[in-house]
């Protein structure tokens, strides 16, 4: 679980689960890691706190499904300073 309490929009303070692993992406965004199969919430650090803009029906919050012997692609959007 995540606590985002106190917050507006899609920023959490903390994350109540286990931590996998910590990626860094690269200057044009770009990130890899390899992860046991499962299904995993992603979670971007930014300005002091967790971002993730998705919670799907499953209550994952910014979700990949890791299937065997495969590569998943995820694109992760920080969007809460755009203009549309």
């Amino acid at each position: 679980m995540a606590d985002n309490s106190g917050l507006l929009g899609p920023f959490y303070r903390s994350i109540n689960s286990n931590l996998v692993t910590k990626i860094q992406s690269d200057d044009s965004g770009f990130f890899q890691c390899e992860l046991q199969p499962g299904t995993y919430s992603f979670f971007v650090w930014e300005d002091s706190l967790y971002y993730a803009n998705l919670i799907d029906e499953n209550g994952y919050i910014l979700p990949a499904v890791i299937k065997p012997d495969s590569v998943t692609k995820r694109q992760i959007d920080i969007d809460y300073k755009a203009c549309y």
